[in-house]
């Protein structure tokens, strides 16, 4: 047991090396959905290649960062406290609420693409999947409050079915290979460029998630052998993603009918149902709904704990940090989650995943920087793991993920870029108010995080927002020129997506007035600053 200075006592699991590589596996990947939408929308070639090349610039670094750091510290809260002891308390808070609103939002969406699958297997209206989807969240919410040693049991058992099945699916492709899974390397029409940008997002979504299972490292006996499952898990995925594709474009083609819809024309489903029976088809779904539900479980474990760590800190309400006596599990969090979850999954999740990418994507950014910090301020002698390279090599291996992650704001849409801007607006405003209300680390550890008397805050919190602030302007004046250049011709979608005229310009509208409020905050907190943080 390991005792909290504001809350009970959590309990520790034994979580061995195989629970651990699954667990890892359900929090990238949980089998290779996603992967069809990205065929008809930058081509069967480019999907391949991208596949093979994210990994290395987006995937692996990540994988390396959480297997050195989660070896170094493996305490509850992980990449938090991490980025806490890099950057300090504010980036740490702000690293820590933008990945936990990330999966607050992306896990009701496991949620309906489970009832999605079941619900076109049984045939379900609307009102029976909305039931069906209630109870598979109270179903998780009751697994995940027995605790992390349960997670890993039913985790374990539905990646195994997964992985049996995808590894099927890329068997049978490749006997029954018909076609030239890369041809046409890009849709007609389209040029690279465009075809990369129409794909990059959606496989640096499917290889995140790397350093998830670090936030319950403090829950696990031998938190040690999380960099062992990751260094495993992470050409597994990759061998998960490639070649079930690969094999179900050379047996079946159609690349422009693929789809993660369960009713679509053509999807994995479609290998086992032309060569082993439409039975495997219904199979099929059942298990998909098993990886989702997988998936959703997992992240209901990592995710919840998130808010735990902040209320650890103080900088977060105190209901939060209650842990149950018997389970030793922080279950309050966990109730919340599937609250949210019952309330999220009822809606169309096209207008609340726009900020979602920005979410995920900056709190990477924060993360890698970070680890470039520590990796010169811990010793050695306290890693378990240390990639074999040195510090300007391993500078450069996160380098690159920032700025392809930068670049990749600026493609996903109008819409997207906009709602994540000002999303992320939410992470300085919550800390002001959490951090006076409940004083932060200023409480725990004086002496390292002292209050500025007349804040109420840290000490050069003021200068910190308004540089945060300043970044923010800085990239919606970026967008505000770049986005009508990217999206010149195709304007119209906005307006067919929204229902109304002009919808494009009524983005630039708000994303000039946006920027014009934040660089007019970033002038008053440096001010201020100068002043006051002293």
């Amino acid at each position: 047991m390991k005792k909290f200075e504001t809350g009970g006592e959590i309990k520790q699991y034994h979580v061995g090396l195989l629970a651990a590589i699954t667990m890892v596996f359900s929090l990238v990947a949980a089998g290779a959905y996603g992967v069809e939408e990205m065929v008809p929308a930058c081509g069967p070639g480019m999907t391949i290649v991208l596949l093979l090349v994210i990994p290395f610039i987006w995937g692996l670094p990540m994988g390396f960062v959480s297997a050195e750091l989660g070896g170094a510290r493996p305490v509850e809260g992980g990449y938090y406290k991490w980025v806490q002891e890099g950057l300090g308390e504010f980036w740490g808070f702000q690293s820590n609420w933008w990945r936990t609103c990330s999966c607050y939002i992306g896990n009701a969406e496991s949620i309906v693409l489970a009832s999605g699958y079941i619900g076109m297997a049984l045939e379900l209206n609307q009102t029976e999947t909305y039931i069906l989807r209630v109870a598979l969240v109270i179903l998780l919410i009751g697994l995940n409050i027995r605790g992390i040693g349960d997670v890993s049991v039913v985790t374990r058992f539905f990646i195994l079915l997964v992985l049996t099945a995808f590894g099927l699916i890329a068997i049978l492709g490749f006997v029954h290979w018909n076609n030239n899974p890369f041809d046409p390397f890009v849709p007609e029409g389209m040029g690279l460029l465009e075809a990369a940008a129409s794909g990059i997002i959606i496989g640096m979504w499917m290889y995140s998630g790397y350093e998830s299972l670090s936030t319950v490292a403090g829950e696990i006996k031998q938190p040690q052998v999380i960099p062992k499952a990751l260094v495993i898990a992470i050409p597994l995925i990759v061998a998960t993603y490639v070649l079930p594709i690969t094999g179900g474009l050379a047996s079946i083609g159609q690349w422009e009918n693929w789809s993660t819809d369960p009713s679509a024309p053509v999807g994995y489903h479609t290998v086992l149902t032309n060569y082993l029976g439409s039975w495997t088809g219904i199979v099929f779904l059942f298990i998909s709904a098993g990886a989702m539900a997988a998936l959703c479980n997992a992240y209901i474990a990592t995710s919840s704990r998130g808010f735990f760590t902040l209320s650890h800190d103080r900088l977060a309400p105190p209901i939060l940090v209650k842990v149950s006596k018997k389970r030793g599990v922080p279950y309050v969090p966990i109730l919340i989650m599937g609250a949210v979850d019952i309330i999220m999954c009822q809606f169309d999740f096209t207008a609340i995943v726009v900020i979602d990418v920005f979410f995920f994507m900056t709190s990477y950014i924060v993360i890698y920087i970070a680890a470039i910090r520590l990796r010169k301020t811990i010793p050695d002698e306290e890693r378990t793991f240390k990639l074999p390279v040195s510090d300007g090599v391993f500078t450069v291996i996160c380098i690159v993920p920032i700025i392809l992650a930068v670049c990749a704001l600026f493609v996903n849409g109008a819409d997207y870029f906009i709602g994540g801007v000002i999303g992320l607006v939410s992470g300085p405003v919550v800390y002001v108010f959490w951090k006076r209300r409940y004083g932060g680390l200023a409480v725990i550890d004086p002496d390292h995080y002292p209050l500025n008397p007349r804040t109420k805050l840290g000490q050069g919190d003021l200068r910190r927002i308004g540089n945060l602030c300043l970044m923010l302007a800085t990239v919606g004046l970026a967008g505000r020129f770049f986005l009508p250049w990217y999206e010149a011709g195709g304007e119209s979608y906005y307006d067919e997506t929204y229902g109304m005229n002009q919808m494009f310009d009524t983005f630039m509208w708000v994303l000039t007035a946006a920027t014009i409020i934040l660089y007019a905050a970033a002038i008053i907190l440096l001010r201020a600053g100068k002043k006051i943080d002293r």
